[in-house]
């Protein structure tokens, strides 16, 4: 399962910069807390109890879970970047 989420999560982290570039930092940090939240509310609709059923909204959503994780960690690293002194920016991460 980690091993499909990180196929997920390259490109992401690829086009990091690009993605901050383009939403912000702060842009990029609440679309990633909004997807997290629409993913969580849609886990509550997974049927429970049929054979198979739920599992596959449940794959459908889960790799929603690499973009969050890619774009998240990202942004932060990155506002962390932007605000420590120069002589601190290796810890600040």
């Amino acid at each position: 399962a980690h091993q499909q989420a990180v196929v997920f999560e390259l490109p992401v982290f690829y086009y990091s910069q690009q993605l901050i570039d383009y939403f912000g930092v702060k842009g990029l940090l609440t679309i990633a807390q909004l997807l997290y939240a629409t993913r969580v509310w849609a886990y509550t609709y997974v049927p429970k109890g049929r054979f198979l059923g739920g599992y596959w909204l449940f794959l459908a959503l889960e790799p929603s879970h690499a973009f969050v994780f890619a774009s998240m960690w990202s942004a932060a690293v990155e506002y962390a970047r932007r605000i420590a002194p120069v002589e601190h920016q290796g810890t600040m991460q």
